[in-house]
């Protein structure tokens, strides 16, 4: 499945994303910055995720490898 997402929110407890649709908790997950022409991937790993009353999700994604990838890029973390 591939989807949109906006990033919300980055920190040390993790990244809060914004999809269209129910973000796989079973598998890794890849994000990328930069579209439509990504910069980089990392792999990540969704915790939880909520639905909005707007039919949008809220996912918060394992912050292992975001913060030190992207952290520079995002002004650090």
């Amino acid at each position: 499945m591939v989807g949109r997402a906006e990033l919300v929110n980055l920190s040390k407890g993790g990244a809060l994303v914004e999809l269209m649709s129910r973000p796989p908790t079973s598998q890794p997950v890849w994000i990328c910055l930069g579209a439509p022409h990504p910069v980089d991937y990392v792999q990540g790993r969704v915790l939880d995720a909520a639905i909005k009353p707007t039919g949008e999700f809220l996912a918060r994604v394992d912050p292992n490898d975001l913060r030190f990838r992207f952290g520079r890029e995002m002004g650090g973390v």
